[in-house]
Formats: structure tokens, C-alpha cells, sequence
């Protein structure tokens, strides 16, 4: 449960022949709105979509053949592009490659990310998000380097929190 956003479904993105660039919410009430104006980052699927702090987050997904890495959120009145990178003039993306067809979900007050598609490779690496920022999670910290999931590389599949675990 998430603030504002726990009596609302929403859907945002998605493709037939072209990428949609729109944002419905659904509740009993009211039945199916759509919000305008539209987002502001342009035609999207398969990215992730949740409530975290108070926020709907938009993170990643396809844009027109391309995956992205960048980061949305709005607080139910404006969408804001999250900057991971303030010392620079322009906004910086997110410090995981650039993805699509994964899967993301909200644990211990954080955003976590699975696997999913960059632009020439399947991924298997999970980062989380505490709201300031990005941490690759090491799956064996007692190597120098950072080792990523040992599942194989995957795109397309799904998660969720039961019972106080996550479940791939």
C-alpha cells in the first residue's frame, strides 16, 4: 500500500502497432480515466511500473526498439525525470544498462530489478533503490568484484513478495 495511488489501478505504455504514450488510472467509483497530459517521456512498453514513498515510479523499458535506463516519478500532479547524478548540468540516467522485458518490485523500502534485455545481451544482474540511489547487489561479497545472480540470463519474466521473500 502506497499513499494515494492504493485505491487506483493504473496502466501506462505498452504497443500494438505503435508505442503508447498515456497514463489511465481505474478505480469502482470512477471507472476507467485517462490523465492528461500525457507523460512527458514519450512512447514506452515493457518498463517498470510501481508505487514506492508516495510515488508512481516509471523505470526503463523499451522506447521504439531501444531500452532505456532512465527513471520517472510523479507525486499524482507532475512527472519529474529523476536525476542519479547532480554534480552534472543535464539530467544522468540510472547507473544499470539500459533494459527491457525484466521485472521489478517494492521489498524492505526499496525498488529491486531483475535481469531482463539490454540492447545485444539477456541481463542477470539486481540492483536496488532506497529513493536517493542505485546499489548493485553483490550475490558473493567475498569477491573483490561485484557477481551478479547465479540464475541464468533472462527476459520476459516476472516477481513478487510473498511471504516475506522474493519470489523470481
Amino acid at each position: 500500500r502506497d499513499g494515494e495511488f492504493c485505491d487506483k489501478v493504473f496502466m501506462s505504455g505498452g504497443h500494438a502497432t505503435n508505442y503508447y504514450n498515456d497514463l489511465n488510472s481505474f478505480n469502482l467509483a470512477e471507472g476507467w480515466q485517462t490523465i492528461t497530459p500525457p507523460p512527458p517521456w514519450g512512447g514506452r512498453g515493457y518498463p517498470v511500473f510501481l508505487t514506492f514513498q508516495g510515488k508512481i515510479w516509471v523505470i526503463g523499458g523499451d522506447s521504439y526498439g531501444y531500452p532505456r535506463n532512465d527513471v520517472w516519478f510523479s507525486d499524482g500532479t507532475e512527472w519529474v525525470e529523476f536525476d542519479h547524478d547532480l554534480s552534472t548540468p543535464e539530467i544522468e540516467d540510472a547507473p544499470w544498462e539500459a533494459r527491457t522485458h525484466y521485472t521489478g518490485l517494492v521489498y524492505q523500502n526499496k525498488i529491486w530489478i531483475f535481469g531482463g534485455e539490454g540492447l545485444t545481451d539477456l541481463l542477470k544482474d539486481v540492483w536496488s533503490f532506497d529513493g536517493t540511489a542505485w546499489e548493485h547487489f553483490d550475490h558473493n561479497p567475498m569477491t573483490p568484484e561485484i557477481e551478479d545472480a547465479p540464475w541464468t540470463e533472462r527476459s520476459g519474466h516476472k516477481s513478487v513478495v510473498f511471504n516475506n521473500k522474493i519470489w523470481l
